[in-house]
């Protein structure tokens, strides 16, 4: 297994970068149970998730591409 970089590994370890990845999870995770007007202002901030992984009923979505934006997050 190669090793990354230390600049990497540094950001990776960051506090900020802990926190948008924390963030990503529970946008993308919890849409679904969100209010009209939470995602309204979460929309109007740029954290929209275009393929939220669940649908209206907490339904698991297995065919909107959702798992590939999660390997993409965790390149």
């Amino acid at each position: 297994m190669k090793i990354p970089p230390r600049e990497v590994v540094e950001l990776m370890a960051s506090r900020a970068y802990r926190m948008h990845h924390y963030v990503w999870h529970q946008v993308r995770n919890a849409w679904h149970l969100y209010i009209d007007e939470i995602k309204a202002e979460i929309t109007r901030l740029g954290w929209h998730p275009p393929r939220p992984a669940f649908y209206e009923g907490n339904i698991l979505a297995l065919d909107n591409y959702s798992g590939e934006d999660f390997l993409y997050m965790h390149r």
